[in-house]
């Protein structure tokens, strides 16, 4: 649910790498193929390291058909981008460089890679926001490429042509808010008992409200998220711990481990399961369900 921030990365870096191998990829094409048009430089930079979208996540005009492109087959570039290499760019060079650890589109999953000696086992995949089977010449154009989780990718958006937030633009969490709708602290202890959630759009803007709509159903965001019923009750139970006892042998030990923490501080470590990372899966739906504990006492 988080927007890829760029300007925390050496990204000028990464778009050039990227670039260069899909230079390296075309030059490897006209190699074997003399008939391939030659690309302008403008063309190169449209393909492959240009946002292919506006604000409100939409095709810029200025990606229509050109029969240049036509003559490429840029669907065998990226089959041959995602596999596993350990010395060139490819698929889960991009994901790992960027840095994100969370899927930006739900929220509810780890995006974790791992290597072995023959190969790599990624849980994030790459979605393509604009389909590469009906979008072809943007198959391996970077903006056009997000790390998400495979349950966003493949299970819920698929090839859908219906726009969403696009995390390059913006934080899909940013403009929502998780509410519990039949909130009751007693009948949430009983086991028997399922709570209703329900998500707030706060955008202002028409586009962007339009654009979180999508993503909350495209994604069954709400459905989800509210299947994690016990997740709802243990956050209760803690809500009452935090409020009635044991806040104090907790600062107690933390200031042991030289960690400063203030009151936020506690709030935040008994909310999360991990105490280092600054994200980490389901944040935001635990952060936002806490604050409607606070507000109904």
């Amino acid at each position: 649910m988080q927007k890829i921030k760029t300007s925390e990365l050496d990204f000028p870096k990464i778009i050039q790498t990227h670039k260069d191998y899909c230079i390296e990829q075309l030059n490897i094409l006209r190699a074997h193929d003399n008939n391939l048009p030659e690309l302008s430089k403008d063309e190169i930079d449209q393909l492959f390291i240009k946002e292919p979208y506006d604000k409100s996540s939409k095709l810029k005009d200025i990606y229509t058909n050109n029969p240049k492109f036509e003559k490429y087959d840029f669907i065998d570039i990226y089959t041959k981008f995602r596999k596993y290499c350990k010395t060139k760019w490819c698929g889960w060079k991009l994901i790992q460089s960027l840095g994100i650890n969370v899927c930006p589109y739900c929220g509810q999953q780890y995006l974790a890679i791992a290597t072995n000696k023959n190969n790599t086992i990624a849980e994030a995949t790459l979605d393509h926001y604009f389909s590469k089977e009906k979008y072809k010449y943007l198959a391996l154009n970077f903006f056009n490429l997000i790390p998400v989780c495979k349950n966003c990718n493949s299970s819920y958006k698929g090839n859908s042509d219906e726009r969403i937030v696009n995390p390059y633009s913006f934080s899909y969490g940013k403009y929502i808010r998780f509410e519990i709708k039949n909130l009751d602290i007693i009948n949430y202890l009983d086991k028997s008992k399922n709570f209703k959630l329900h998500i707030t759009n706060l955008a202002k803007e028409p586009e962007i409200r339009l654009l979180v709509d999508k993503h909350t159903e495209i994604l069954c965001i709400k459905e989800r998220y509210e299947f994690f019923q016990t997740l709802i009750k243990s956050l209760i139970l803690k809500k009452q711990a935090y409020e009635t006892s044991g806040i104090t042998q907790l600062v107690i030990f933390l200031k042991k481990m030289q960690i400063k923490c203030d009151d936020k501080d506690i709030e935040d470590i008994i909310l999360c399961s991990d105490i280092i990372a600054e994200n980490e899966p389901m944040k935001k739906f635990k952060k936002d369900i806490w604050n409607q504990l606070s507000n109904s006492n």
